[in-house]
């Protein structure tokens, strides 16, 4: 009897990273034989078609599904791979790629694909807020106001990432007591920066919590107060050359679940892996799920 062959299906986010992406069936055969695998190759033509490529895929039973696109496609086809147990591989087409670094996949794509054959899976864990899946990280305050500024210009990658940040660094912060419970603790904070993360990257090989990790089952939380001018260079310098934050005016957390709650009615500005989202709700609540996601990684 015939071995089954085996289904990968790959979703290429055309508008990741410069745009214009595209990934050739010829170049998937060159890796995957026709005698051994069966593929399906498609390309999205709006924002809708990613989740409605991971439905069908979910649906056609696929033994891999492939993500290619930056962080934000990344994490809307998990969002249907992860209650199926269906492995997801990736193809890193995006600005940043923080989680393909973390996960140290190869930015090419034939390297990327020949560790999709490999098949070495990890399960890693995942975040959520307020039923919004996360696989890197979140934030408030800057990092929001950053994401929101890049999401507006047509610039793309790093140049865009610059302009962005000059726009947030020089725009005047407006600071927002929130209460924040975890464990048995309780703070009210104003923070310029409220960064909550699963992973030890934020993109382009800089990070805000480098001892993090993905499968400890705990968020790595960075807030500070500081909202100045200087303070914000310094941090923007402190990422810029990996260095460590260890001023007094930042506090650091690892924790499984928490909450964040605004002393006003006012919705939520946040960022969730490099895009932009407005939460109707004065309150969040934060946690980590445990090795929850099947992906295809590098052997380490």
């Amino acid at each position: 009897m015939a071995e089954r062959k085996r289904l990968i299906y790959f979703i290429v986010n055309t508008a990741s990273g410069r745009g214009g992406n595209k990934l050739l069936i010829e170049n998937i055969k060159t890796i995957f034989t026709s005698t051994q695998y069966n593929i399906i190759l498609k390309h999205s033509l709006k924002p809708k078609d990613i989740a409605v490529f991971a439905e069908e895929a979910v649906r056609l039973f696929s033994d891999i599904v492939v993500a290619c696109g930056g962080d934000g496609t990344i994490r809307e086809v998990a969002k249907h791979t992860i209650k199926n147990k269906i492995k997801l591989g990736i193809i890193p087409l995006g600005s940043g790629n923080s989680l393909a670094s973390n996960l140290m996949i190869p930015k090419e794509k034939e390297g990327a694909l020949k560790l999709i054959k490999e098949g070495f899976y990890r399960k890693i864990d995942v975040g959520y807020v307020n039923q919004h899946l996360f696989l890197s990280n979140m934030s408030l305050g800057l990092g929001a106001q950053l994401i929101f500024h890049y999401s507006k210009t047509p610039m793309r990658r790093r140049k865009g990432y610059f302009f962005a940040l000059l726009k947030t660094l020089f725009k005047p912060n407006i600071k927002t007591k929130i209460k924040i419970k975890f464990k048995d603790q309780q703070k009210l904070v104003s923070p310029a920066i409220f960064f909550v993360s699963n992973s030890n990257q934020i993109g382009y090989g800089l990070s805000l919590t480098p001892e993090a990790s993905l499968d400890d089952g705990k968020l790595d939380i960075v807030c500070s107060e500081e909202s100045t001018f200087l303070s914000k260079l310094f941090l923007t310098y402190s990422l810029l050359v990996k260095k460590k934050i260890k001023k007094a005016c930042v506090w650091r957390a690892q924790v499984v679940d928490f909450s964040i709650t605004k002393t006003n009615e006012e919705p939520f500005l946040i960022q969730i892996d490099g895009e932009p989202l407005t939460i109707n709700s004065n309150v969040l609540l934060l946690s980590s799920l445990t090795r929850t996601l099947n992906v295809i990684t590098a052997r380490h």
